[in-house]
């Protein structure tokens, strides 16, 4: 199974693309990000499964990923309330409204996590509505993913609805409120073998699922969250991986809060284009993300991840006199670049005695 996370779409008339340099970057940023609610899309599409090229280790620890920037959360858990979802009936697969429930099950077990799902009554809500309700719903009742071709294609896909004028502080990082997530599966699979499996269907719906807790897709292997199905027979059960992503979610007591620190914290340089590197210093289990706050800075590795790491990004050259600033925010800090202007000192004339 391959997945892939889409960019936000703008649901508010309020959205604003402005970008701004390094001055009070905090404020400005989050006041941006404030007046906007958004949705974004996971999908998942089945791929058959390939051997590792030979040589390449596999590390077990812990590598969840988040979704984006600001990161996503739902709110409800920190009042020791459940999130609802509610399941639309209507030609659901053989055996879906059972590996619903265990899936279900599956996230609401994980150790540290205080996150906890109800399954609400049935619902005539389908598809990506945005309309209050979270909602499963089988065979894209609406329409809105493409039909598979031969078994490949999307399979499942979570679409959000996110309010950051409703953020939460939490590990030293600003989260935007999770207002809404359906999860719909494509239309066209019943004759696919690997669904047909009660196991696999299992396995996927935990991983959409795991989408709706906030989790993008982990970098291990044997992760439930990883961007490619297993179909071991390992149907709705989360790895360590996983529950470390539910856990910096969701926090119990027992969950040690997280501290970052970045180094270098600045940077200075030339107009001329080139790249560096940020290294992020936190401990396994502690997720991070990244955000450049002008379009001249651009992340190209580490916009989001967990534990220790970098963030490689790359600074556009330019052709003005004057000098430029603009920051990344990472992991809630602040690095700041500076680019010098292109110089115009003329070179000094030399006289030589004959």
């Amino acid at each position: 199974m391959f997945c892939r996370t889409q960019e936000a779409r703008a649901q508010s008339s309020a959205t604003s693309n402005d970008f701004y340099e390094v001055a009070a970057l905090k404020a400005r940023i989050y006041a941006t990000l404030s007046a906007e609610s958004r949705e974004q899309r996971a999908a998942s599409a089945p791929l058959p499964l390939q051997p590792l090229p030979s040589g390449v280790a596999i590390d077990d620890q812990e590598d969840f990923v988040l979704i984006n920037f600001p990161p996503i959360r739902w709110f409800e858990p920190d009042s020791g309330s459940p999130v609802v979802m509610a399941l639309n009936p209507t030609n659901v697969f053989p055996t879906g409204e059972e590996q619903l429930d265990a899936g279900l099950l599956a996230w609401n077990t994980a150790r540290q996590s205080t996150f906890r799902f109800t399954k609400g009554v049935t619902t005539t809500s389908k598809g990506f509505s945005a309309d209050g309700v979270n909602a499963a719903s089988f065979n894209d009742p609406s329409g809105q993913l493409p039909d598979p071709v031969n078994c490949t294609g999307v399979l499942a896909a979570v679409s959000y609805v996110t309010v950051s004028d409703e953020s939460r502080t939490l590990h030293e990082q600003t989260f935007a409120r999770l207002l809404e997530a359906d999860l719909v599966f494509a239309n066209g699979w019943d004759n696919c073998v690997a669904f047909k499996s009660p196991s696999n269907i299992a396995e996927v719906v935990t991983h959409e699922l795991g989408h709706v807790l906030g989790l993008g897709h982990s970098t291990n292997p044997e992760a439930t969250m990883f961007f490619r199905a297993h179909f071991d027979g390992r149907g709705a059960t989360l790895h360590p991986d996983d529950e470390s992503g539910a856990a910096f979610l969701y926090p119990d007591a027992s969950f040690p809060p997280c501290t970052y620190s970045i180094s270098p914290g600045k940077r200075s340089q030339g107009s001329v284009a080139a790249s560096a590197k940020i290294s992020v210093s936190t401990r396994d289990g502690c997720g991070w993300v990244a955000a450049s706050t002008v379009p001249w800075i651009t992340i190209t590795e580490g916009a989001s991840s967990s534990g220790k790491g970098q963030v490689i990004y790359t600074v556009g050259g330019h052709s003005e006199k004057t000098a430029r600033r603009g920051a990344i925010l990472v992991a809630g800090k602040t690095f700041t670049v500076t680019q010098k202007g292109v110089s115009t000192r003329k070179g000094i004339p030399k006289f030589f005695a004959r």
